[in-house]
């Protein structure tokens, strides 16, 4: 494996918090293939019991809202539009925020440091930016999830646009890894 390889599949490891054996990568010929070895071997880790991760969210976000926007904690709740807490256009400060709060900021509209859409509400920064990659709001394995998170991986390693990169894509014939 190239070096190419060597960093998109530290690169998948950093982002799935999991490793991917030397053995195990070179089986890996296709992102489908990918995103299948991925989504059953966090199907085999372990699932905190009794703790809801989007409360876990929320309250970790309020108190990042506060401790660095000035965000008085009353006006933090699911339904608040992100913009209007902290203003329009800084996407450095919701970057920061995210990451101090255990969202994960370089998925999804924090990538680059943007921030989130005009009137996304707190509920919905946390379903985008849940702390577990490729799990559902109840810890269950999302294959399609983890299929997506995969793609935006590849294009960000490979410089390639997201569209172009389906379940059959090949690393070695199509993007050149080798």
């Amino acid at each position: 494996m190239g070096l190419d390889g060597v960093e998109l599949v530290m690169e998948l490891e950093d982002h799935f918090g999991l490793a991917i054996p030397d053995k195990d990568a070179g089986h890996l010929i296709t992102i489908g293939m990918t995103s299948k070895y991925i989504a059953e071997r966090l199907a085999e880790l372990p699932w905190p019991a009794g703790v809801c991760p989007t409360a876990k969210a929320f309250y970790s976000l309020r108190r990042e809202l506060g401790a660095q926007a000035g965000v008085a904690r009353d006006r933090v709740n699911l339904d608040s539009p992100v913009d209007e807490l902290v203003g329009k256009g800084n996407g450095q400060s919701w970057h920061d925020i995210a990451l101090a709060s255990g969202l994960r900021p370089e998925r999804g509209f924090f990538s680059r440091k943007k921030g989130p859409p005009a009137g996304m509400s707190i509920r919905e920064v946390i379903e985008n930016l849940h702390t577990a990659a490729g799990r559902r709001a109840d810890g269950t394995v999302d294959e399609a999830l983890v299929f997506e998170e995969v793609r935006l991986v590849v294009s960000e390693q490979m410089r390639v646009p997201v569209a172009t990169l389906t379940r059959d894509t090949q690393y070695h014939k199509d993007l050149g890894i080798g």
